[in-house]
């Protein structure tokens, strides 16, 4: 049993550092969405992919951040190598919708994976410069992007449920982009 004394000071250390982490963030960042919302979330899990800590950013990653350490986790736990970083946009596995990207780091101890270090930033920020009209059809057809590129690389079946989204996609995104 540890003491009180020890948990509250491993408490605020590990807070402290996913507060770090969101202030790197920040200081770093180009887009003024990430500077003047902060639309991002920083979280430590450990080598399980429970969550350790978590920064208070924005609250809708509050509950997806661990799902999104448990989906990494679970698809690649014994491939995961030093100098790993892992990138998810799958709204279904933990990301909350596509314009967010979430980066799963690996830390090591020796060999032994001890701890994963999480970052949910919207990578629609990247398009700031672009008109919200143009900017917007990018998300939509990342679906398209994603679902060619699973079923070439990983070899994932085309569904004729996953066909007919890429076909909606496209006709979304040419009805969008006549106006």
């Amino acid at each position: 049993m540890i003491d009180p004394i020890t948990v509250s000071v491993l408490t605020h250390r590990l807070e402290a550092i996913v507060q770090e982490m969101g202030e790197a963030m920040l200081r770093t960042a180009y887009s003024q969405i990430l500077n003047s919302s902060r639309d991002f979330s920083t979280a430590i899990c450990d080598n399980q992919a429970r969550l350790v800590a978590q920064a208070e950013h924005v609250p809708i990653h509050v509950g997806a951040l661990p799902w999104a350490a448990r989906a990494v986790h679970d698809a690649f736990r014994r491939q995961v190598r030093p100098g790993d970083v892992y990138l998810l946009n799958d709204p279904y596995h933990g990301n909350n919708h596509l314009p967010d990207l979430t980066a799963f780091v690996p830390v090591f101890a020796g060999d032994t994976l001890a701890a994963a270090l999480l970052a949910t930033v919207s990578w629609m920020a990247a398009l700031t410069k672009l008109e919200l009209s143009h900017a917007y059809p990018f998300v939509g057809l990342s679906f398209v992007a994603v679902t060619l590129a699973s079923a070439w690389l990983l070899h994932e079946p085309l569904t004729s449920l996953k066909l007919a989204g890429v076909a909606l996609v496209c006709l979304g995104v040419a009805i969008g982009s006549q106006g």
